[in-house]
């Protein structure tokens, strides 16, 4: 017979799909052996974080906003003065022993292992941190993989325009603050997303 499911299956994990096979005639046989186990076979700890969770929280809409959302994950390593994050710190692993993935691609920097600004936040899909029992596949890290992945083109047109405003003089001083310009820098942000061939080509931009 022909059985149908739906699963979702997130970044940087495995999902378990069971079908149960239908016959007229069966007989069940249960053997139990006893072995030690060499090779840890459990899965792994990870949480997902889909963007339309973390645009309801009062919360930032950023990766180190959604990624802080996660058990075992503390904002403790340095500070980046330029993007006015701190470094994470996953499972008690030094802030820049983490591994960041956007789509699967490693964006980590070279000075502070952190994650290159290298998305826009609007254009994130979901965020999954992976803080314990993570595949051998992925290496060059100590503490957490965090792989994000950012939306896709469908049958639906979306879009979205942002502008965000900074001031160097909105920012506290530190020791070693000289001077600061009191200048309004602006950025703006955009996706856009729909279909050229329904249900055939789409595009994200």
């Amino acid at each position: 017979q022909t059985v149908e499911a739906t699963v979702k299956v997130s970044a940087a994990q495995t999902t378990k799909l069971d079908a149960e096979m239908a016959l007229i005639r069966l007989a069940d046989e249960i053997v139990v052996t006893g072995a030690l186990e060499t090779i840890s076979t459990t899965n792994e700890s990870a949480s997902t974080l889909e963007a339309k969770v973390v645009e309801d929280l009062p919360v930032g809409r950023g990766v180190y906003d959604s990624i802080q959302l996660t058990p075992g994950v503390f904002a403790t390593g340095p500070r980046n003065e330029t993007a006015n994050t701190y470094g994470i710190s996953v499972s008690g692993g030094q802030s820049y022993e983490n591994l960041f993935m956007v789509n699967g691609v490693v964006v980590n920097e070279n000075i502070r292992g952190q994650a290159l600004p290298l998305y826009i936040e609007d254009a994130i899909q979901e965020t999954t941190v992976t803080t314990a029992g993570v595949s051998a596949e992925y290496g060059r890290f100590a503490g957490g993989v965090i792989n994000t992945l950012t939306k896709s083109g469908g049958n639906d047109m979306s879009a979205s325009l942002r502008v965000s405003l900074t001031n160097p003089t909105w920012v506290s001083a530190t020791p070693l603050t000289v001077e600061r310009e009191d200048v309004i820098n602006d950025t703006y942000e955009a996706t856009l997303g729909g279909f050229v061939a329904h249900d055939k080509l789409w595009y994200f931009l």
